[in-house]
């Protein structure tokens, strides 16, 4: 069975928790952490989806990661790439450098997580800021 997941950054001192969603009537979300048996009030504009797939060193590909592909099948697919949702395809991809890289098209041993778009924006070139605005 695919393992349903969230991470969001707690609103006390911007760590990430990871665990199931629950939403309330304030604008923030809780986490409810599978591994201390807590909840966690969060920003709710940091939820991030576990994909169900982990990078060549075994860490989770979480929505909004940016991911760096090496020996790709094809030349234009090496870089750095964001993992999005497609509402079109319904499902996780990788967005960069104009492309778009589905997942069943890459070997996730091509694939490293480098960080995120939260805390690591910095990765990004200016053809992928630009993209996101």
């Amino acid at each position: 069975m695919r393992e349903i997941l969230f991470k969001a950054k707690r609103i006390d001192n911007g760590e990430w928790v990871e665990g199931d969603l629950l939403h309330t009537i304030h604008p923030e979300i809780v986490i409810i952490s599978d591994f201390e048996d807590k909840a966690y009030r969060c920003d709710g504009n940091t939820i991030c989806q576990y994909t169900g797939l982990n990078d060549k060193n075994g860490q989770k590909i979480w929505e909004n990661d940016i991911c760096t592909i090496r020996d790709g099948t094809i030349d234009e697919e090496d870089g750095r790439f964001i993992c999005e949702w497609d509402n079109d395809a319904a499902r996780f991809v990788l967005s960069g450098n104009s492309l778009t890289v589905d997942f069943d098209n890459v070997y996730t041993t091509d694939v490293e997580v480098c960080g995120n778009i939260f805390d690591n924006a910095d990765l990004l070139g200016e053809d992928e800021d630009e993209q996101r605005n």
